[in-house]
């Protein structure tokens, strides 16, 4: 009988399903199958998994396929709070998608103070970093030694060598808030500000953990290190294409 459950948690998720129907259909079943809240949570929970992989496998997600992944979740009785915090990943699938449409909305609340017309869509965490090159000391003696004694040794001239880049390491320059808005990408951090305007943005590159902006007006190009750089990178991409087209 629990295979029956899992059949009509699969159902769920079909776009010829009547959602109406599902939340007594699972009830009957899980009782009829003595399942434990626990194993009928996880049941759900995989088909819920199942059902964003075949959503998102374009990377991204229209008003549509939102409204109907909503409606998918409350007929399998999912509270979308606790989805944000137990299915961390699809989240962060779902929020890059929405941007990769095109679909940014304003923050209700942000640190950044804007100008006239400009909104925020994200605030994170960041930190400011930058690759160091790291040196050491290679060489050997050129000199002479002789013996004056039994237990002495006298040495002339010295060492000879230089210094010899080994490596990079990547070091924390500042900390602060990245905001993106409909203008620009504003680093707001403890030792200063940076200002990386769309109209002068000419790279965007994600790494791992963060992701780099070339500008313009600047030779280098700056890197930041956050929580999910895709969304960041995503949310940077939508909003510099509307600024593009406006």
């Amino acid at each position: 009988m629990e295979a029956r459950y899992a059949e009509w948690a699969e159902y769920a998720t079909r776009p010829d399903a009547d959602l109406s129907q599902v939340p007594g259909y699972l009830t009957a079943a899980a009782a009829a199958a003595n399942l434990k809240p626990k194993r009928a949570d996880e049941i759900r929970v995989q088909a819920m998994r199942a059902f964003l992989t075949q959503l998102l496998e374009d990377n991204v997600i229209t008003e549509e396929e939102d409204d109907w992944s909503n409606r998918v979740m409350g007929a399998l009785g999912l509270d979308s709070e606790w989805i944000s915090t137990n299915m961390l990943p699809e989240t962060v699938e779902v929020v890059t998608a929405r941007a990769n449409s095109g679909r940014l909305e304003p923050a209700d609340e942000h640190e950044l103070i804007t100008k006239g017309g400009e909104e925020v869509y994200l605030e994170v965490v960041a930190s400011k970093t930058k690759e160091v090159v790291i040196k050491e000391f290679q060489g050997g003696y050129a000199g002479v030694s002789y013996k004056v004694s039994k237990k002495m040794r006298v040495n002339t001239g010295g060492t000879r060598g230089r210094m010899v880049p080994v490596g990079t390491e990547i070091q924390v320059e500042d900390v602060g808030i990245l905001s993106i808005t409909n203008q620009r990408v504003v680093f707001m951090g403890s030792k200063k500000t940076q200002e990386f305007l769309y109209t002068k943005l000419v790279g965007i590159n994600m790494f791992e953990e963060g992701l780099t902006l070339g500008v313009s007006n600047r030779q280098e190009a700056s890197s930041f290190q956050l929580d999910h750089p895709q969304i960041a990178a995503a949310t940077i991409n939508a909003a510099a294409s509307r600024s593009d087209s406006s």
